[in-house]
């Protein structure tokens, strides 16, 4: 069965797409509010989570499903203390029409910040090797532009590769 790829041109790197549609199952990839360029769009969590989720739904709208299709949904949320306004702006989004599992991974230290590289995905057999290089790439960009709008440099303090195919880096901007 041929795949489907849909390109919302947000990707930051150029093996990555928003969007496949395989047979009757479309599955989104992770999603965050950088846009090309790879800088955060919204002023604070609910609007990143706004635009993080019309960036989904527009997804799923390419593969021709809507966000009533939905029946998975993860969000990685950084910081307790955003988690309320996370939910409301999601609950804003999806108008209720999906369960979802919430996964939290605050650090407590100011200017250090955990990031985990997720591919929601179904591997056969993955190269942990690769997926180590895909996970530092993706994760490099996102740390720079992290502490760039600090006018601060990136230090990472820990990074693995989690259950073969995910890259977790914790940094901190100095």
């Amino acid at each position: 069965m041929a795949k489907q790829v849909f390109r919302d041109g947000t990707e930051v790197v150029g093996f990555y797409a928003r969007t496949i549609k395989s047979g009757q199952f479309v599955f989104v990839s992770g999603t965050t509010s950088l846009d090309a360029r790879g800088r955060v769009q919204g002023k604070d969590v609910a609007q990143q989570t706004l635009i993080t989720m019309r960036k989904i739904e527009a997804g799923l709208r390419s593969a021709g499903a809507t966000l009533r299709d939905l029946t998975r949904l993860t969000i990685f949320v950084t910081d307790i203390r955003d988690m309320g306004a996370v939910a409301k702006a999601l609950s804003k989004a999806l108008k209720g029409s999906v369960g979802m599992k919430v996964n939290l991974s605050p650090t407590g230290t100011p200017n250090e910040y955990d990031l985990l590289v997720v591919r929601d995905a179904m591997v056969i057999n993955p190269d942990p090797e690769s997926e180590r290089e895909r996970g530092e790439e993706v994760a490099t960009r996102v740390m720079r532009e992290v502490c760039s709008v600090k006018g601060l440099q990136p230090q990472v303090i820990d990074h693995r590769l989690v259950q073969q195919i995910n890259f977790y880096v914790r940094f901190r901007c100095a």
